[in-house]
Order: C-alpha cells, then sequence, then structure tokens
C-alpha cells in the first residue's frame, strides 16, 4: 500500500497560517511580578515540592590501611608541592597579572589584565589550606578594577573570574564578603554583553563602554 503523497510546501503555509493568527492581535501578555524573597532549595531535596530521587554521592569508606595512608600523604604532599612551585614563580615574576611567561619571566594579559591565574587560584589555595598565600591574593582581589577600556572575552571572564570569586568564596564558608562583592561588579559590568537580539551574549565585550 503506498503512503499518501505529502507536500512540505503545504506544511510550511499552513504553519505561517497559524503563526499569523496567534499574533495577529499583538495582545499584551501580563506580567507577573514575585516579591517574596525565594527559599534556598536543595537538589537532593527536590525542587516546587517534587521530591529529588537521585542518590547521594558520598561513598562510605572502609578503615584504610596504614600503608596507603602513607601512600596517600606522599602523593598529597608531592601535589602541594608542585602547584607551590608554579605559584611561587607566578608571585615572584608575574602577581597580578593574567599569564607569568614560564620561559621569559615574563607577563602576558589576555584576559583583561585583571590577575586571571591569581583568581583562579584562590579555590586552590584554600583547599591546599595555604592561608597565608591566599591572603596574600586577597590583598589584590580588592584593588580589582573591572571597567578597563578593552574588548573582554565574556566567556574567559565568567569561568576564570566570575567562577573563581564565587567558588573562593562558598570555600571559604562565606567569610570573605569582598569575594561577593567583586563577583557582583564583574556581573554587572558584563550584564550588557547579553542585551543582544538572540539573546546570546556577545564574545566579546568593553566593560567601560
Amino acid at each position: 500500500m503506498l503512503s499518501p503523497s505529502f507536500n512540505n510546501k503545504d506544511r510550511i503555509i499552513e504553519t505561517s497560517s497559524i503563526n499569523e493568527t496567534l499574533f495577529a492581535n499583538n495582545e499584551k501578555q501580563p506580567v507577573l511580578v514575585h516579591t517574596e524573597k525565594p527559599k534556598k532549595q536543595y537538589v537532593l531535596n527536590g525542587f516546587g515540592g517534587f521530591s529529588s530521587h537521585l542518590p547521594t554521592i558520598q561513598h562510605s569508606f572502609n578503615p584504610e590501611p596504614a600503608a596507603y595512608t602513607k601512600l596517600r600523604e606522599k602523593r598529597r604532599l608531592a601535589i602541594k608541592k608542585s602547584f607551590l612551585h608554579g605559584w611561587n614563580g607566578y608571585k615572584k615574576y608575574a602577581f597580578g597579572h593574567d599569564e607569568l611567561t614560564p620561559l621569559s619571566n615574563g607577563t602576558n594579559d589576555p584576559f583583561g589584565g585583571w590577575g586571571a591565574t591569581l583568581v583562579d587560584s584562590l579555590s586552590t589555595l584554600l583547599v591546599m589550606d595555604l592561608e597565608s598565600e591566599f591572603n596574600a591574593a586577597m590583598r589584590l582581589v580588592h584593588r580589582i578594577n573591572f571597567k578597563v577600556n578593552d574588548d573582554v572575552s565574556v566567556f574567559e571572564s565568567i569561568i576564570r573570574y566570575l567562577g573563581g570569586l564565587l567558588s573562593a568564596y562558598d570555600l571559604s564558608e562565606r567569610k570573605y564578603r569582598p569575594l561577593m562583592v567583586q563577583a557582583e561588579k564583574l556581573a554587572i559590568a558584563l550584564l550588557p554583553a547579553f542585551d543582544t537580539p538572540s539573546g546570546l551574549p556577545a564574545h566579546y565585550w568593553n566593560p567601560a563602554k
């Protein structure tokens, strides 16, 4: 049995007619304004009254053998030493800049010159319990001015700076208010980059505009 013929052109005309009918009146839709403060919700507790079926991801480990504890501690110290080697080089030759150029001990600022490596490293400094290094970095975080008159990558600014500031704020148990203050300043500076016909952000944006 042969299938009935189907004309794509007819379908396009039908769809266009439906769209024209729907939007012919150009009626304004009511705007709903919510004044209540949103409640803090947790993924594992579900949202909007719907309970989550997601299992917890924490694994209950058995007691660790002494030999493995010794090996793990050795590995942990090796990783920390490796990080400090890179961090101390950055701090000595390029502190406050985006990047250290290791062969020449010079600097490079492709991400607005706000100290991408410094902000990117804040969460690592906290995880590794390097309090003095974190405090030294925070002294520069206070002074970052996001109103630079230059085109910056919106994507890089969000993942490196905004992500770095917010993750450090959370990992520090929200003790360092300046991290949130700076994150808010950056978000406000980048917000106009999202004001596009498509709603998708521009690739680059000049925060000084």
